[in-house]
């Protein structure tokens, strides 16, 4: 929501000397306070996005000793940009796909499409492997087993005698 203001001096000039404060109050009595910014002979205020509802405000300064103010109303309603137009305009996707290097196909032209769907290298599947290496030093119960094997083999040589 931007509000922009002005003020004219006694002989009708653009002036803002003064601070400009404007105070909105929501249908569910929540008010919100804000001071225009001075741009070059205007005042100027964004006060961001407010949710739907109705408003009214009351913008008032302090010039020459005396206040003045300018109150109003406004109101905010849900809309959708989409619903805005709804006509279908099959040319722009058109347009769009060929600007991207892509191509269009009408619902008569199927076969074509299934046709450059196979033929095309770009829309081939890729499948992606994970391969889990574990290092053999981390199955403990492996290297124990190989180890007592191995310990066993040694004994029974340097047993029996015949290493």
């Amino acid at each position: 929501m931007v509000f922009n203001a002005e003020l004219y001096d006694d002989s009708y000039e653009l002036n803002n000397q003064p601070d400009v404060q404007l105070k909105i109050k929501s249908s569910d009595q929540k008010e919100y306070d804000f001071t225009f910014s001075k741009k070059d002979n205007y005042y100027q205020l964004n006060a961001g996005s407010l949710a739907e509802g109705d408003y009214n405000f009351q913008a008032s300064t302090m010039w020459n000793g005396n206040k003045l103010s300018s109150e109003g109303r406004f109101s905010i309603q849900a809309g959708n940009p989409e619903l805005n137009n709804l006509v279908a305009r099959p040319e722009i996707l058109r347009n769009l796909s060929l600007l991207s290097g892509g191509q269009s196909h009408s619902l008569s032209g199927l076969k074509q499409l299934t046709d450059s769907l196979l033929s095309d290298e770009m829309a081939k599947p890729i499948i992606f492997s994970t391969l889990d290496v574990k290092p053999f030093i981390d199955w403990k119960w492996l290297f124990i087993l190989i180890f007592l094997c191995l310990a066993s083999e040694w004994f029974l040589r340097r047993y029996w005698g015949s290493y």
